[in-house]
C-alpha cells in the first residue's frame, strides 16, 4: 500500500551531485578513502532511499534487481504507483537528480551499469547492522553500490578497483594473530553439526576435528576462533555469459573476534583459514576476479 512506501529523504552533505549521504558509519565507502582507487574519498557520489531505488529501477525497466541489492517495490496499484512516481521525481528534482521527468544522466548511467555488469563481486555482512554491497563493471566503467540503513549509496569507481572498493565497505580492523591453515570442508561441517557416537551420545566438536585428522594445535585454534566470533560476512563473484549470469562457487568469508579479523575461503572441498589484513583481503578478492575475467574471455 501507499503508506508502506517510506518517504524519508537522505540527509544532505555538500557534493557536486547535490545529493545526500548518511552520517558516517563504520563501513561507509569513504571510511578507507577510495579516492586513490577510483572511488569516493569522503562518501558516495549519489544517495537514494530504498523506495526511490526500487521505483527508479522499475521505471527504467532494468529487470530483476541484482543480488544482494533487491528491495521491496512500492505502490501496489497503478494509481498509487503513478502518485509515488511523481513524488519521487519531484523530490529528486530538489536534489538536482532529475528535471522535466528525466533522471540526471550520471544517476541513470550508474543504475543502468548496475543492471548490466559483465562481472561483479558482492558482499553480505553484519557489522552491527545489516550491510549489503555490490561492485561491478562492464569493463569500461564500474560502480559500487551499498545498501544499509534504508539507503542505497552509489559511487563511480575504476574498473580495476572492484576488489579495493568492495573490501572497503567493511569497518577497518587489524588482522588477528596466528598462522594460516587448511582442512577438508567436510571435517569443519561435521564439527559444526556433530553426529552421535556408537553409544548414541553427541560427539564434541574437538573430538570430531581430531578424528578428522586436524592436529591438536590447529584444533585448539579453531575452537577458540569459533567461540570468539563477533561479526562476519562473505564475498562472492558473479559473471555473465551469453544470456546468463552465474555466481562462482568459491566463497570468501571473514569474521571478527576480539583479537582481530580472519579470512575463511571455501574452494572446492577445502577450507583455508588465515589472519586477514586489509591488503590480504583485497588481494584474495582480486585473484578471484582475475579468474572470473579469464573465464569471461573464454566465453567470447
Amino acid at each position: 500500500m501507499w503508506d508502506q512506501c517510506p518517504r524519508n529523504r537522505p540527509r544532505a552533505v555538500p557534493s557536486s551531485g547535490g545529493t545526500a549521504a548518511p552520517s558516517s558509519r563504520p563501513g561507509d565507502p569513504g571510511r578507507r578513502g577510495h579516492g586513490g582507487d577510483g572511488g569516493a574519498a569522503t562518501g558516495p557520489d549519489l544517495v537514494l532511499t530504498t523506495a526511490e531505488f526500487a521505483l527508479l529501477w522499475a521505471d527504467l525497466g532494468l529487470g530483476p534487481m541484482p543480488y544482494p541489492l533487491a528491495v521491496p517495490a512500492c505502490g501496489r496499484t497503478p494509481a498509487l504507483r503513478a502518485e509515488f512516481t511523481a513524488e519521487v521525481y519531484r523530490e529528486l528534482g530538489t536534489r538536482g537528480l532529475a528535471a522535466g521527468g528525466r533522471l540526471a544522466a550520471d544517476l541513470e548511467a550508474l543504475l543502468v551499469l548496475l543492471a548490466g555488469c559483465e562481472f561483479a563481486v558482492d558482499a553480505v555482512a553484519h557489522v552491527g547492522y545489516p550491510l549489503r554491497a555490490l561492485a561491478g563493471t562492464d569493463r569500461h566503467t564500474a560502480v559500487l553500490a551499498m545498501l544499509a540503513g534504508g539507503e542505497v549509496w552509489l559511487t563511480a569507481i575504476r574498473p580495476t578497483a572492484l576488489a579495493s572498493a568492495i573490501a572497503g565497505v567493511l569497518p577497518a580492523r587489524d588482522a588477528g594473530p596466528g598462522h594460516g591453515l587448511s582442512l577438508p570442508r567436510a571435517v569443519l561441517t561435521a564439527a559444526a553439526e556433530p553426529a552421535e557416537d556408537v553409544f548414541g551420545a553427541r560427539m564434541e566438536p574437538k573430538a570430531v576435528l581430531r578424528a578428522g585428522g586436524v592436529s591438536p594445535v590447529d584444533t585448539a585454534v579453531l575452537l577458540e576462533l569459533a567461540a570468539g566470533r563477533r561479526t562476519g560476512g562473505q564475498f562472492a563473484v558473479s559473471r555473465t555469459g551469453p544470456g546468463r549470469a552465474r555466481r562462482m562457487d568459491t566463497l570468501v568469508s571473514w569474521f571478527d573476534t576480539s583479537r582481530g579479523r580472519y579470512l575463511l575461503v571455501r574452494e572446492d572441498s577445502w577450507l583455508s583459514l588465515a589472519p586477514a589484513s586489509a591488503i590480504r583481503l583485497e588481494h584474495r578478492l582480486a585473484a578471484l576476479l582475475s579468474e572470473v575475467d579469464e573465464l569471461n574471455h573464454a566465453w567470447c
